[in-house]
């Protein structure tokens, strides 16, 4: 479990691919975000968003991995940053 990332509050589970995204908070980027994946076929299992000052950050857990083409597509929709985590697998 993850909950601080550069002093951000966030809570990772770690049992699912994780999209971490950081962007100016402003009115209707959930949709934006959430719309886009629901495009490209990947389900959310949970999100989580906190803010801070005039920024969020948002933690989409999906039932899979996107690939590289959907990422790069989320670049494009004016985020200040976008991370991929895998899930950690059980030893």
């Amino acid at each position: 479990e993850i909950i601080d990332i550069d002093g951000t509050q966030v809570l990772l589970s770690g049992d699912y691919p994780t999209l971490v995204i950081q962007y100016e908070d402003k009115l209707g980027m959930i949709e934006k975000v959430s719309g886009f994946m629901v495009g490209t076929g990947a389900n959310i299992a949970s999100m989580k968003v906190t803010r801070s000052r005039r920024k969020a950050t948002m933690v989409l857990e999906l039932d899979a991995r996107i690939d590289r083409r959907t990422f790069e597509a989320l670049e494009g929709l004016g985020l200040d940053y976008l991370a991929s985590v895998g899930a950690v697998e059980e030893e």
